[in-house]
């Protein structure tokens, strides 16, 4: 039946209740549409993202604007757990970046980055994290040698609970360290064997 069909085979009074229902219909889809594309413009802001669909991909992993913050976290715990399990300098070395950013026990991104290290993600979470992680850092040198820095940082973390002289880093944490550079590309690969002292 068609909307002229329908319209003739309704009374006066039934006309005005339809339309009245369509036009509720269509605003409430505007308000919804709007309000989800509010909450991803959201997300792009709280990860400095300059592709609106990166920040969609991140928000359907779960992340809002108050947990998209450590976002780019998701690579230091990936180092975190390379080994299996968490050192206790792991996850305060972790604690003390977001700290830096003025993240407390009460934030909720706080509260994200905990659960990640309370245990370990599964392959798939972390290989779609560490994708969508990859597609918003792309092209941006800095943001790229700056996570290879930090992830260094996370990985030593291990050899300086040991005692370890020489190299703290393991050889588990430095494939990981490998597989993070690998994933970001050339420079991420060329700025991490610098760090290690390869170049």
């Amino acid at each position: 039946m068609t909307t002229d069909e329908r319209s003739q085979s309704l009374g006066p009074g039934d006309q005005n209740e339809d339309h009245a229902l369509r036009v509720a219909a269509r605003r409430e889809t505007l308000d919804d549409a709007a309000h989800e594309l509010s909450r991803i413009r959201a997300v792009q802001d709280a990860t400095l993202s300059h592709d609106l669909a990166v920040a969609e991909r991140i928000a359907r992993l779960g992340f809002d604007e108050h947990t998209a913050k450590v976002f780019d976290l998701i690579p230091l715990i990936h180092v975190a757990w390379a080994d299996g399990e968490v050192q206790k300098q792991e996850r305060l070395a972790i604690y003390e970046i977001m700290s830096a950013r003025g993240l407390d026990e009460s934030t909720e991104g706080w509260v994200m980055v905990d659960g990640l290290l309370a245990s370990p993600p599964s392959e798939t979470l972390l290989t779609e994290l560490l994708e969508v992680f990859r597609d918003l850092v792309r092209d941006d040198t800095r943001r790229i040698e700056v996570m290879v820095d930090l992830c260094v940082v996370v990985a030593e973390q291990h050899g300086k609970i040991l005692g370890l002289f020489g190299d703290p880093i393991d050889a588990k944490e430095r494939e990981s360290l490998s597989q993070i550079a690998g994933l970001l590309g050339d420079r991420a690969t060329t700025w991490l064997k610098a760090k290690l002292g390869e170049a």
